[in-house]
């Protein structure tokens, strides 16, 4: 299976191209803290690797979960990131 990395999650690449102000980065880093904070043991694995560029079938095997239960994890936590970048953008 190809390999698709984390943008095969939803995770854009293309909204982190840009070079951010250091005020920005510090911004999402500590977002993307308090959305770690909250996640599972098992989220938090799935969601690790994915990060290194695990597709979804080699995350079921690392995890023992079904395809679905792994898809829906992940598009769980992209939801909360982009909550949560998003109202910290508004406010």
């Amino acid at each position: 299976m190809r390999n698709l990395g984390a943008r095969a999650y939803g995770f854009r690449s293309e909204a982190v191209a840009d070079r951010p102000s250091p005020e920005d980065a510090v911004a999402v880093i500590e977002e993307l803290g308090g959305v770690l904070e909250r996640l599972d043991p098992l989220q938090k694995q799935i969601f690790e690797l994915a990060l290194q560029n695990k597709d979804v079938d080699e995350i079921t095997i690392e995890v023992q979960r079904s395809a679905r239960t792994v898809r829906r994890i992940l598009q769980q936590i992209r939801q909360d990131l982009e909550d949560r970048l998003t109202s910290s953008i508004v406010e």
